[in-house]
C-alpha cells in the first residue's frame, strides 16, 4: 500500500510537470521512469499503450479551461483507476466529474468499462475550494456545473477526431487469439506425396467484384461465413462487422436528424396498427403519448387499447410498430423521466440504440459487393464509425506486422 502511494505521488507530480524527468526506485528496483517530454507524450507514457489510440481535447466554458488525452473509445479499463485529474496543477479525485467524462462516452463504449484520461483543468483558484478534505484530494467548485460540461465538451472534442479509429490493441488482441499454440517441430512428419491436397483452383474476379474506387476501409476481398467481411488495406487487413457498422450508421442519421430540426419525421401506417400493451405501459402512455410525436411516433387510445398511426421514418418497415412504441415506453421507465422533460434526448438514445441494432444488416446474410461498397462508403462518412452503440469495435485492423507475428516471421 506505501508503494502504491509514492507511485501514486510522484505519478501525479510526473502529469503536471512533463518538463521534469522522474524515476522512482524502491529497495534498489526502478519501479517506473519519465523521461522530460511534452504534455501529451508524458500523459501517454503514464497512461501505457500506443500514442495512436490517444487524442487531444480542448474546451473553455464559462471561465474554466480544459485540456485532456483522451483514449479512444475502444481503448478502455476495467475500472476508473486509469483517469487522473488536475485542478490546477492538483491532482484530485471526483465522482462528479468521473460521471461526466463517462456521460460523454456513453452512446461509444461499453456501459460496464472506463475511459482511459488525463484531465487538466485550469480555472480562477478562488472559484475552487481545496480545504475540503484532509488530504486534499477533493475540491468543491463554486460552479460544478460549467466544470462538468467543460470536462465534457473536450472529450466530445477529442471522441469525435477518432471516432473513425479502432485502438491498436485490438490488433494485438487478435493476434494472441489466432496465434498457434505452440511452434510447428521442425522434425513433424511430412505427409506421403499421395495424400497431399490437389492444387486450388484460382478464379479470375468477376467484374462484379471490381472495386470502382478507393475507400478509407480498404478495397473488398469477400464475406466469411456470410457474417465478416474483409478489405485489403495499404498496409494489411481489415476485418469488419457489418452488422455493428450498420448500427452505427443507423444511429448516427437519428442523431443528425434529432439536431438538426430538434423532432424526428414519422411515416404514417398504412392502416393502423391495433396494440393492447400491459398495465404499466398502458398507464405510462396515458400520461405522456402526445410527447412522443416529437421522436416520430403516432398515437389514438381507443377502448381497449392503443391505435399506432405512424413510426419513425428510418425504422419504418423494420420492425413491428408495437416493438418500436414497447421498446421507447421501456426505454422511458428505465430512465425515470418523461419524454417532454430536458432528459427526453437521454431516453431516446437509450431507446434508438437499441432499435438501430434490431434494424440493422442481419448476420448471416450473403450480401452482394455493391451492397459492401455501399457500406464502406457510408463507414467513411459516419462519425464514431469504429464503435457500434454499445461501444463494440466494428473493425479489427492487422496490419503486415501483425501478419507477421501470426505466421512467425516477425
Amino acid at each position: 500500500m506505501e508503494e502504491q502511494a509514492i507511485l501514486d505521488a510522484v505519478r501525479a507530480l510526473a502529469l503536471a510537470h512533463p518538463e521534469v524527468a522522474f524515476t522512482v526506485e524502491i529497495e534498489g528496483r526502478t519501479r517506473a521512469r519519465w523521461e522530460r517530454a511534452d504534455r501529451f507524450a508524458r500523459a501517454v507514457a503514464v497512461l501505457g499503450g500506443d500514442a495512436a489510440d490517444y487524442r487531444e481535447g480542448r474546451a473553455m466554458h464559462e471561465g474554466v479551461s480544459v485540456w485532456g488525452v483522451f483514449a479512444l473509445p475502444t481503448h478502455t479499463h476495467r475500472d476508473a483507476s486509469k483517469v487522473f485529474w488536475l485542478v490546477n496543477g492538483r491532482p484530485i479525485r471526483d465522482r462528479m466529474l468521473l460521471s461526466a467524462l463517462r456521460r460523454a462516452y456513453q452512446d461509444v463504449m461499453l456501459s460496464e468499462r472506463f475511459p482511459i484520461a488525463v484531465v487538466c483543468i485550469e480555472m480562477d483558484p478562488a472559484a475552487v475550494d481545496v480545504n475540503v478534505h484532509p488530504a486534499k484530494r477533493e475540491v468543491r467548485f463554486a460552479r460544478p456545473a460549467a466544470v462538468r460540461q467543460a470536462v465534457v465538451q473536450a472529450a466530445l472534442e477529442a471522441i469525435g477526431q477518432g471516432g473513425a479509429h479502432a485502438a491498436s490493441a485490438l490488433a494485438d488482441d487478435a493476434v494472441r487469439l489466432l496465434a498457434p499454440r505452440s511452434s510447428p517441430s521442425a522434425s513433424a512428419p511430412v505427409a506421403p506425396r499421395s495424400m497431399a491436397p490437389e492444387p486450388l483452383a484460382v478464379e479470375e474476379p468477376q467484374a462484379a467484384w471490381a472495386f470502382a474506387r478507393p475507400h478509407p476501409f480498404g478495397r473488398p476481398l469477400g464475406q466469411v461465413q456470410k457474417r465478416y467481411i474483409v478489405t485489403e488495406t495499404t498496409d494489411g487487413l481489415l476485418l469488419i462487422d457489418p452488422h455493428a457498422v450498420h448500427e452505427r450508421i443507423l444511429y448516427e442519421r437519428g442523431k443528425a436528424l434529432l439536431a438538426q430540426s430538434g423532432s424526428f419525421p414519422a411515416q404514417r401506417l398504412l392502416a393502423p396498427h391495433h396494440w393492447r400493451p400491459d398495465a404499466e405501459a398502458h398507464a405510462w402512455l396515458k400520461a405522456h403519448a402526445k410527447d412522443l410525436a416529437r421522436f416520430g411516433i403516432l398515437l389514438a387510445e381507443d377502448e381497449d387499447g392503443w391505435r399506432i398511426l405512424g413510426v419513425p421514418a428510418l425504422l419504418a418497415g423494420q420492425e413491428a410498430p408495437e416493438r418500436i412504441v414497447e421498446g421507447w415506453v421501456q426505454a422511458a421507465i428505465a430512465v425515470g423521466d418523461v419524454p417532454s422533460s430536458e432528459q427526453g434526448p437521454r431516453i431516446w438514445r437509450k431507446w434508438f440504440a437499441d432499435r438501430a441494432c434490431k434494424a440493422a444488416t442481419t448476420f448471416g446474410r450473403a450480401m452482394t459487393m455493391e451492397e459492401i461498397e455501399a457500406l464502406l462508403a457510408q463507414m467513411a462518412e459516419t462519425p464514431n464509425i469504429a464503435q457500434c452503440n454499445h461501444g463494440r469495435p466494428t473493425y479489427v485492423r492487422l496490419g503486415l506486422k501483425e501478419l507477421e507475428r501470426l505466421f512467425a516471421r516477425g
